[in-house]
């Protein structure tokens, strides 16, 4: 399946988002930003009743 991702600088961590399923990841580089995504969307895949947690900080 081909999906769009995109990646952002948010102050000192990206974020990354996966368009077409509304679902996003963080970490401290790029590269975790997308393997953090890559994992939910992997998981999702296998079990697609499975609806990640929500978290928010402020």
């Amino acid at each position: 399946m081909d999906v769009t991702c995109f990646v952002k600088k948010e102050g000192n961590q990206y974020a990354s988002l996966c368009v077409e399923l509304d679902v996003a990841s963080c970490g401290r580089t790029k590269k975790d930003a997308l393997d953090g995504l890559n994992a939910l969307l992997k998981h999702s895949h296998a079990n697609p009743d499975w609806m990640p947690p929500v978290s928010c900080s402020t």
